[in-house]
């Protein structure tokens, strides 16, 4: 159990501090988790995101137990990610939804690109024929593609920037934290019975075709 989350936390923790000190540069995010997933490609668990672990648990690939030690360890990975920039930029790095975004908007695209990420990583990991190489490259490209737009993706770095945030007693909105929190979630819970009920039916059909 130790190792698993040994590498949650570091992976999540290059992951994370990379779109806090790399904002602008998606391509950056996704190369990054290239790098990490290649170097434990035989034993990649959560993918350093809780919103593509969730969908890893629903799908029935890891126990409870298990799903909440990877859980813990990529907080705390998010968690020394932010002190690490609190340390160099002298402030915390805090989320906030302007009014011109609106909470809603940000939900929506929040769920609906973590949707679309863990549907790909849903389709990788249940396909038997398909390389780790190609896993990992599939799931750093939709990474890098998402971060086009911004948003985070990953509830991880809202819960390491409200934990930070509030111990460092820096002003942040509870309703903007949970948004970048919760919508993710939602996201996962879309893709795991979009792969159930659409995906995984349509592939067994044409399985049965060739």
């Amino acid at each position: 159990m130790i190792i698993p989350m040994l590498i949650e936390t570091i992976g999540t923790f290059f992951i994370v501090f990379t779109s806090l000190s790399m904002l602008h540069n998606p391509l950056s995010i996704g190369l990054v988790f290239v790098a990490l997933a290649y170097i434990h490609a035989n034993t990649i668990y959560g993918y350093f995101n809780p919103a593509l672990l969730f969908a890893l648990f629903l799908q029935k690939k890891y126990s409870f137990l298990f799903t909440f030690y990877l859980l813990c360890a990529q907080i705390a990975g998010a968690m020394i990610a932010h002190l690490f920039w609190l340390h160099l930029s002298g402030a915390p790095y805090t989320l906030a939804i302007s009014a011109e975004e609106g909470r809603l908007a940000i939900g929506t695209i929040e769920a609906l690109f973590v949707f679309i990420l863990c549907a790909v990583v849903l389709q990788e990991t249940t396909q038997e024929k398909n390389s780790s190489a190609l896993h990992i490259v599939m799931t750093g490209v939709a990474l890098s593609a998402i971060h086009f737009f911004g948003n985070t993706f990953n509830p991880a770095t809202a819960i390491g920037s409200m934990v930070i945030s509030h111990l460092h007693n820096d002003l942040y909105s509870l309703k903007d934290m949970l948004t970048y929190t919760a919508t993710p979630f939602f996201g996962s819970i879309l893709a795991y019975f979009y792969y159930k009920k659409i995906a995984s039916k349509t592939i067994q059909q044409i399985n049965s075709l060739k």
